[in-house]
């Protein structure tokens, strides 16, 4: 599997010969995968990008991958996480002027988001909007961990997914914020295949990020010495616009195929 990572760019020509680039905040992978298989072999790969399962968005994850954080940079660097909000709890950036002892409590970060909700009223959403997800490695425990501040009850909603009843459990609302991970989901249990994190935001409430991390490792046990570490992991994906692919055999009946993946913003309601 290849992947590329981009960043937009929008450039304007000045008047005055000169250039002005606008370099979007955050950055998104797009992946090539290819396979040679049997026809039989490769028809459910062709059955989800017909979507006969829905339209997606879709989750990758490599369970051979490390698991230090799997979230997304946009999650991992939470200041980022002020342009997914669509002016949502208002969010702010501002300088955060990072240590420059290593911590493995502390995020290296020069910038942090702070979100206020709303006061009042009857219509203001107060979760919904900011998730992420991830599919689980079966017999690993995950662990979460953020640096800021919080007040009124804002916090992290800690969902699970039980593929057998297609539903999603709520398993905690995490609160501590002082960089200090928790275990969320234990190493024991079978019956969640999926973790998603959601932004709690109750009204009047405030929060300030800075740094976040999901991963099945206790690196403030393993590195001591070391930052919180920087995510690496994917959002959700959807398909490009077309599937490939090359007839390698008609006798043996082997075909070759490539998908085309980018990862997207928007998370869907149901999953695979």
């Amino acid at each position: 599997m290849s992947f590329v990572s981009t960043v937009d760019n929008e450039v304007t020509e000045l008047v005055s010969g000169g250039r002005s680039v606008y370099r979007a905040p955050t950055a998104f992978k797009t992946f090539n995968m290819s396979w040679k298989s049997g026809s039989a072999g490769l028809a459910f790969l062709i059955d989800v990008y017909n979507g006969q399962f829905g339209t997606g968005p879709f989750y990758l994850t490599d369970p051979s991958a490390g698991q230090s954080n799997v979230l997304p940079a946009r999650w991992s660097n939470c200041w980022q996480l002020a342009y997914q909000t669509n002016g949502w709890c208002k969010p702010v950036v501002t300088p955060w002027p990072a240590s420059q002892v290593p911590s493995p409590y502390q995020y290296r970060s020069n910038r942090r988001v702070t979100f206020r909700q709303a006061p009042v009223g009857s219509q203001v959403p107060v979760e919904g909007v900011l998730k992420t997800r991830h599919i689980r490695v079966p017999g690993k425990a995950y662990r979460l961990a953020a640096c800021g501040t919080a007040t009124g009850g804002a916090g992290i909603r800690v969902r699970g997914y039980n593929a057998s009843t297609d539903s999603w459990t709520l398993l905690t609302t995490f609160v501590t914020f002082t960089g200090v991970s928790s275990e969320i989901i234990s190493a024991a249990n079978t019956t969640y295949s999926m973790i998603e994190l959601d932004l709690y935001m109750p009204l009047g409430s405030t929060l300030m990020l800075y740094g976040m991390t999901l991963g099945s490792v206790d690196y403030q046990t393993l590195y001591p010495g070391d930052w919180m570490p920087v995510g690496q992991g994917v959002g959700a994906v959807q398909f490009t616009s077309t599937s490939d692919g090359n007839l390698v055999s008609s006798v043996i009946d082997r075909i070759g195929l490539s998908l085309d993946f980018t990862e997207v913003q928007n998370i869907g309601n149901r999953i695979l």
